[in-house]
C-alpha cells in the first residue's frame, strides 16, 4: 500500500463519522489541513507522509467531547481505526501520530515533539485563517448562537472590552490574528501572513457594510 492508496482507504473509512461533526471540524476541514500539511512538508526535509495523512484525517475524529480531553479521546479512537492497517504502519509511525493528535489543539496549549506533529499543528491553525477561516468562525458563531458583532461598538473603538464568546468579530482580535506567532515552520508563517492580510481586507469591507448611519438617512 502506498501513500495515495492509504489516503483513499482512510478517507473511505472515516468519512461518515467526520461528516457528523460540525462544519468547522468535518471531513472537508481535515482534508484542507492535510493539503496544507503536505505543502509545508515539501520544505521541511524528511517527513513521513503516512503520519501526516493519518494525523490530519483523524485529529478531530472525536469532536463532540470536552475541548481539553478531545485530543486524547481522538487518538484513542484513531488508534482503533488504525488497527485496520496494522500490517502497514510501524510502531514509530504510531508514536508520531499520537504525538501529532494529542498535542495539536490550541486549547490544550502543548507543543508537539515531532516535526510531523508541528506541521499538523501549523496546518490546523492555518485553516482558522483566510477565507476558510472566516467561514469556519461564522459557522461556529451560528452553532453558539452568538452575534456577528457588537451593535454599538463593533471593533472595540469606544472603550468596550473584547468579548469573543458573544461577538464573532472580536474573535479575529482575541485569537485569529495572533495565530501566526504560534506557528513552527517558516512556510506556515508565510501562508498565515497572506491569509491574515485577506482577513483584514474582509474586515475593512465588513466595516463599510455595517456602518449603517440610519439616523442620517431618515
Amino acid at each position: 500500500m502506498n501513500a495515495k492508496e492509504f489516503y483513499n482507504s482512510l478517507v473511505s473509512l472515516v468519512s461518515n463519522q467526520l461528516k457528523q461533526n460540525d462544519s468547522a471540524h468535518d471531513l472537508s476541514h481535515s482534508k484542507r489541513v492535510l493539503s496544507v500539511a503536505l505543502e509545508i512538508s515539501k520544505e521541511n526535509g524528511e517527513i513521513d507522509e503516512i503520519v501526516l495523512i493519518a494525523s490530519s484525517l483523524l485529529h478531530d475524529i472525536c469532536e463532540k467531547v470536552i475541548k481539553e480531553s478531545k485530543p486524547k479521546i481522538s487518538f484513542k479512537k484513531a488508534k482503533t481505526i488504525l488497527e485496520n492497517y496494522s500490517q502497514f504502519l510501524n510502531l514509530d509511525q504510531i508514536k508520531k501520530i499520537k504525538d501529532s493528535i494529542v498535542n495539536h489543539s490550541f486549547s490544550v496549549g502543548k507543543i508537539p515533539q515531532t516535526l510531523e506533529g508541528k506541521i499538523l499543528q501549523d496546518s490546523d491553525r492555518i485553516d482558522a485563517l483566510g477565507a476558510s477561516g472566516i467561514a469556519r468562525v461564522f459557522a461556529i458563531c451560528g452553532e453558539r448562537k452568538s452575534s456577528f458583532y457588537h451593535d454599538q461598538d463593533p471593533f472595540c473603538e469606544n472603550g468596550r472590552s473584547l468579548d469573543d464568546k458573544n461577538y464573532t468579530v472580536d474573535h479575529f482580535y482575541t485569537k485569529l490574528f495572533k495565530l501566526k506567532d504560534t506557528l513552527h515552520t517558516e512556510k506556515a508563517k508565510e501562508i498565515a501572513e497572506k491569509r491574515i492580510q485577506f482577513m483584514k481586507q474582509y474586515l475593512d469591507q465588513f466595516r463599510s457594510e455595517i456602518s449603517l448611519n440610519i439616523e442620517e438617512k431618515i
